[in-house]
């Protein structure tokens, strides 16, 4: 599963994909991009979340993230970005769906 929440009603983490999540304090939602890097000292490869940005609505926090999602590909073609989009909302929904406890 690639998916999971994370967290009490207050402090939620919803994993959208592998590579993005959003958070939620009661008060806003957050959207992460998970990037992949090398440590200079170590050379050992590293992931951290980085912000993609702050938002008072989760249906702000959902469009940022597809957004975000189809400025960030190496997409070529409409027919990649129709793709691309139709996945994110897929990934979106399920995440959804899992949230409110639906299977």
């Amino acid at each position: 599963m690639d998916r999971q929440i994370v967290g009490n009603a207050k402090n939620k983490a919803i994993s959208i994909g592998q590579s993005y999540r959003m958070t939620s304090d009661g008060m806003q939602w957050v959207v992460e991009h998970l990037k992949a890097g090398i440590n200079q000292k170590t050379k050992q490869p590293t992931q951290s979340w980085h912000l993609v940005g702050y938002y008072p609505k989760i249906n702000d926090a959902c469009e940022s993230l597809l957004e975000h999602k189809l400025t960030n590909t190496e997409a070529g073609e409409i027919k990649s970005l129709i793709w691309l989009l139709a996945e994110a909302k897929r990934e979106i929904l399920e995440a959804i769906k899992t949230l409110n406890g639906e299977s």
